[in-house]
């Protein structure tokens, strides 16, 4: 059946060329007034009699301050909190090796409105308005920690007839596009701009999607040149039988007015693209990117509970803006997953990085390497972005369906090292704990 499926699927292809479980609606159970309870209700932390006894006084008269207008549907809470070690190690005999203690917590809210609209809030702790990473260190004498607005958007997806979904997303938002390593965007990056979804079925189980973007990277009071990055992604997903499924993309992206994301203009998180001295970026980014994966679900698997999935795949970046190093991609495999009590998975990802293959500024913040010599506009240290190449070997347990621990070690080095008579070899060593809710 699997095969045939895979079969008939392919001739498809060739014609076409080409955090956490929502609150039910309130309705659903008896109604005690204050949507807070309702939840506590619905997860049996209380019983509907008790949840009724909370919410009257002595007069019978009920106390409740929290409400919603009609107008709101449903509200989901989604957040999650993680402890890090964080180990950086150099061969460079210069390099200071770094063991830091560091902490993320992220807390949103999502109301599903009348009309097909949706808002969205999410709070995190901020690094020094980092937009690529949400940690903060164990620093400072224990001095208090900042708190930013990581999501704030509005969505319309008026779409959903028949075979077709979609709608439109203005703001601040996670992003849209897929991608299943981060050559592309780091996992934490939250654009701000606009997005477009487009979803067909196909056929049962195959679904082709249109992704459009325009995000703004930055206001310049100066000038009227200010950058942005406009993309468009296409995807086919599809489940062949319950065994086996595929997904493959392609897209393009174009970053207009790339000259004005000088090192002084946008925050300097990542180094490897090629800058003049003043710190402006010499090549243009109008790239070409696609991915492709394939799962495989087995029957069981030693030591995990449930159904066994491996993940397998690759993806990769050409820049037309640069003449050399304008290339980059990412091959990997992930065996189980760490979702549910008692599952576990290990990944391997292999990444090369050109300097210039994309923006070094949005790409992976923990994938780096020790330049031990600075680049122009840059400085030696251990720094994220291009220019990198090297092994990502990450394993996680799930001890409960909410809390999980893993270990990831990192085996970098730069592509081309402006000094290269000292090793530029490097090591990064992760051990954590992550509670979601």
């Amino acid at each position: 059946m699997c095969l045939r499926n895979l079969i008939s699927g392919s001739a498809l292809a060739v014609a076409l060329s080409g955090t956490l479980p929502s609150l039910s609606t309130f309705a659903a159970v008896a109604t005690t007034g204050d949507p807070l309870l309702e939840k506590l209700v619905q997860k049996g932390i209380l019983t509907q009699q008790e949840a009724d006894e909370l919410l009257k006084d002595g007069s019978g008269q009920s106390h409740s301050k929290m409400s919603f207008a009609d107008w709101v549907e449903q509200v989901r809470f989604s957040g999650d909190v993680r402890v890090r070690m964080d180990s950086i190690n150099g061969e460079d005999p210069a390099f200071v090796d770094r063991t830091r203690y560091r902490f993320r917590a992220r807390f949103g809210v999502t109301l599903d409105l009348a009309n097909d609209l949706e808002v969205g809030v999410r709070l995190t702790t901020t690094s020094d308005g980092d937009p690529i990473s949400q940690n903060v260190t164990f620093a400072d004498n224990a001095s208090k920690k900042g708190v930013a607005f990581d999501e704030v958007y509005v969505r319309f997806a008026p779409l959903h007839h028949g075979d077709w979904t979609g709608g439109i997303t203005a703001g601040k938002f996670s992003n849209p596009i897929h991608y299943p390593s981060t050559i592309l965007f780091d996992k934490d990056y939250t654009p701000e701009g606009f997005n477009q979804v487009v979803s067909y079925d196909l056929a049962e189980n195959h679904t082709i999607s249109l992704i459009l973007t325009q995000y703004v990277l930055d206001e310049l009071k100066s000038s009227s040149r200010n950058p942005w990055q406009f993309g468009g992604q296409v995807r086919w997903d599809a489940e062949w039988c319950p065994r086996l499924k595929s997904s493959i993309g392609a897209a393009a992206y174009s970053i207009l007015h790339p000259e004005s994301l000088t090192t002084t203009n946008v925050p300097y998180i990542g180094q490897g693209n090629t800058r003049t001295v003043a710190g402006v970026l010499v090549n243009d980014y109008d790239i070409f990117y696609g991915d492709a994966g394939l799962t495989y679900t087995f029957d069981s698997a030693p030591l995990y509970r449930g159904k066994f999935p491996v993940y397998a795949y690759g993806n990769a970046i050409y820049n037309f803006g640069a003449d050399r190093e304008n290339i980059g991609y990412g091959v990997g495999i992930r065996f189980g997953k760490a979702s549910k009590r008692g599952q576990w998975e290990l990944n391997y990802l292999w990444t090369h990085m050109e300097a210039d293959a994309w923006w070094d500024q949005i790409v992976e913040s923990d994938f780096g390497a020790v330049w031990t010599a600075a680049p122009a506009a840059g400085k030696a240290g251990y720094y994220s972005g291009t220019n990198v190449q090297g092994h990502w070997i990450k394993g996680t347990y799930a001890i409960f369906d909410q809390w999980s621990v893993s270990v990831a070690y990192f085996i970098t080095g730069l592509i081309q090292d402006p000094n290269p008579a000292v090793s530029n070899d490097t090591t990064r060593l992760f051990v954590e704990t992550s509670v979601k809710y």
